[in-house]
């Protein structure tokens, strides 16, 4: 049902004469809200685990046991272009708590780090252009 209803609205932009850029940026929106609908029925925090979407946004919270852990991202990129990928982590009071990231490739950019921050739950906070995919894995 969903693949019907975006290719609906990509005829309808595309028959109002609209820019690639714009369609591809409306189609990852669109992708993102019906992924957030769908997690709603999921618990409100997992254990460590993987996240995965478009552009800037929130994952939801996850539980770390140990201290350190490791933080793992993957971003593949369909444009010619070289924007920065940013992950910031925050606690459950929305205290910023550290950050990793960098330039992304035009095609596939992998990155990990080790964090020494301690045991609990948080969040990370993505900053990162409508057209890069990512996905972060927590271990």
């Amino acid at each position: 049902m969903k693949r019907f209803l975006l290719a609906i609205v990509v005829i309808a932009v595309l028959s109002m004469g609209a820019g690639q850029d714009w369609v591809e940026y409306k189609l990852a929106e669109l992708e993102q809200r019906i992924e957030v609908l769908e997690n709603k029925t999921q618990p409100t925090t997992q254990d460590e685990g993987t996240f995965s979407g478009y552009g800037s946004g929130n994952t939801m919270p996850f539980t770390v046991a140990n201290s350190p852990w490791a933080i793992e991202w993957k971003t593949v990129s369909s444009m010619p272009r070289r924007p920065i990928f940013g992950i910031h982590v925050y606690d459950m009071d929305s205290k910023y708590i550290g950050g990793y990231g960098g330039q992304v490739s035009e095609n596939v950019t992998y990155g990990s780090s080790v964090s020494y921050i301690p045991a609990g739950t948080y969040y990370l906070k993505i900053d990162s252009d409508y057209y890069i995919h990512w996905v972060i894995w927590i271990k």
